[in-house]
């Protein structure tokens, strides 16, 4: 009895020990048991998200305490400013202690934040920002508003200074030195103007102030300062010859040329080659974080590369009084390099950038040359039907973006040469008619080239609406015109149905019942009242009878669509 009782308790423990196994197999197969939905949402809340690469959250901002302290040197001016106009009105400051004590802050401020920058950096380079900016006030007003200073020193201590804000933010790499050097360095010459002087030499000077700060970009990759130093370059040019441009000696030309090429330089090929290098090497060439409210400036390369050419060849056009064709082949040539560094660089998307640059200037050339407004209208639909394939060719959501953006405005110039120009004659076949056909082909190869199918069908639409347009713009204009219209307008709808039924295409059916319905919709609303009566007859029973005959093989034409 008690051997049975032995082998029993066995049996159970080996049983006991298999479903344990088989339960372990079991888990194994299913994988790790999946938390419950309380867990699930309880460790998504403790979770901390992680910023993203080249940003900085918003609370570490906060905490470090240093928009206090550019709030502070804010406000602090700002007092500083109330004190002097208070001081003026009460008569207690004299000129030369208003002079005096604005050295006097500026030295202080910097003194202090040299001192403090080793130990608070932040706040350290928001005293020497405002040293320099203090300095850059006291000198204007001792110079524009109280004859202290003579124009030259005025012209060198500002000078200096900015060198050494430059110098400054290099050493304790504080970006808003930079910016206050560079918008202090570009502003000097207009804070000092006296009515004279030479384009030349205000264009040396300010390409030599964009060359720090291109510099300082290329070696700290502060995109503010890139950024400012561009905006600040064009204002000087278009604040200095643009406005008297047509009086410009040659010299003064040629001087104002060379300045729109080293801006070409400097803010069209510094940043991409900066970019292109810290792609590659993104420890050497680092790139700062940047607040996420300030993101779509993450890359001005890719900007820049589009506006700076744009700009360049704009304001040369402006500056030289040449011929049209010079211009188109300059801006051809120019088109042609940015293809060529379009294929060097893919697939980055500095790449996508130079595309897009080449084909605005293609645009551009072609605007200038064309000398009526077809011309140019024409060109423009051949480059969005080659912008869609290249973009499906090359995959770059760059020319199909831009290829969209032409066909926006491609698709307005043929809405208003449908509506606002009277159909010509011989109808469909002058010039005005073939080249809007022309237009409306190229709009449905585009809508070839597409792969989403919302896109693809929008493309259609637009142009089988058009080519019905089309046909009512050229036919209506001839005798009883109405009635060719409702007639073409019905051999479109059967061809519709007849390719429908061939191709098994539910669209393409559909749309043929559309036209269908659009034409009984004009024999009721148009023709009853504009046609004579024999017309009216013809079309009511010819359309009637095509209706019947319709409704006979209409369950044998709708055939299954193919998958």
């Amino acid at each position: 009895m008690v051997a049975m009782n032995d082998s029993t308790e066995a049996r159970l423990t080996r049983l006991e020990e298999q479903v344990a196994a088989l339960e372990g197999e079991v888990q194994a197969l299913k994988g790790p048991s999946r938390p419950t939905f309380v867990e699930e949402w309880r460790s998504r809340l403790q979770k901390k998200p992680e910023p993203r690469k080249g940003q900085f959250p918003i609370t570490e901002w906060i905490r470090s305490g240093d928009w206090m302290a550019r709030v502070g040197i804010a406000l602090l001016l700002l007092g500083l400013v109330f004190l002097f106009k208070y001081g003026i009105d009460r008569g207690w400051l004299t000129p030369l202690v208003r002079v005096i004590f604005g050295g006097a802050l500026s030295a202080s401020l910097l003194v202090l934040g040299l001192r403090l920058t080793p130990k608070r950096t932040a706040l350290g380079q928001v005293l020497l920002g405002g040293a320099v900016a203090t300095l850059f006030v006291t000198v204007y007003a001792a110079y524009h508003f109280y004859g202290f200073l003579a124009y030259g020193v005025a012209f060198a201590v500002m000078a200096v200074a900015s060198v050494g804000s430059f110098a400054l933010s290099l050493q304790h790499r504080g970006m808003a030195l930079s910016l206050i050097a560079t918008l202090g360095g570009l502003g000097t010459p207009f804070l000092l103007y006296t009515g004279e002087g030479s384009i030349a030499g205000l264009m040396v000077y300010t390409c030599i102030v964009l060359a720090f700060a291109a510099a300082v970009y290329l070696s700290q990759g502060w995109r503010t300062l890139l950024c400012a130093a561009a905006v600040g370059g064009w204002v000087v040019a278009l604040n200095s010859w643009v406005p008297i441009s047509g009086t410009l000696e040659t010299v003064d030309k040629w001087a104002a040329e060379g300045g729109l090429l080293f801006s070409l330089v400097a803010f069209g090929i510094v940043p991409v080659l900066r970019d292109h290098w810290s792609a590659n090497d993104p420890e050497r060439w680092v790139c700062p974080p940047i607040p996420r409210f300030v993101r779509p400036f993450d890359r001005p390369a890719l900007f820049l590369t589009v506006l700076v050419p744009l700009a360049t060849l704009g304001l040369s056009a402006i500056l030289w009084e040449t011929s049209d064709l010079v211009w188109t082949v300059t801006a051809i040539a120019a088109a042609a390099g940015y293809a060529v560094v379009f294929v060097t660089l893919r697939p980055s998307k500095l790449a996508s950038a130079h595309a897009v640059a080449a084909s605005l200037l293609f645009v551009a050339a072609w605007s200038v040359l064309a000398d009526m407004y077809w011309h140019w209208y024409a060109f423009v639909a051949v480059q969005m039907a080659t912008l869609h394939v290249l973009s499906r060719t090359l995959s770059e959501k760059s020319l199909r973006l831009l290829a969209h953006l032409t066909a926006f405005v491609v698709a307005g110039s043929l809405l208003w040469r449908l509506l606002a120009m009277e159909g010509l004659t011989p109808a469909l076949v002058h010039r005005q008619a073939l080249i809007d056909l022309a237009v409306i082909g190229l709009f449905y190869v585009s809508a070839r080239t597409l792969r989403l199918p919302p896109l693809a069908a929008a493309y259609t639409i637009v142009a089988y609406a058009a080519f019905l347009v089309w046909l009512l713009r050229d036919l209506v204009s001839l005798p009883s015109g109405h009635a060719f219209v409702s007639i073409a307008w019905g051999v479109c709808a059967l061809a519709l149905l007849a390719l429908g039924w061939r191709l098994a295409d539910d669209k393409v059916r559909t749309a043929g019942l559309l036209t269908l319905g659009l034409v009984v919709g004009k024999l009721f609303l148009v023709d009853l009242s504009e046609l004579d009566a024999v017309w009216r007859i013809l079309l009511f029973l010819g359309f009637g009878g095509l209706f019947l005959v319709l409704g006979y093989l209409f369950p044998s034409l709708w055939k299954p669509a193919r998958e």
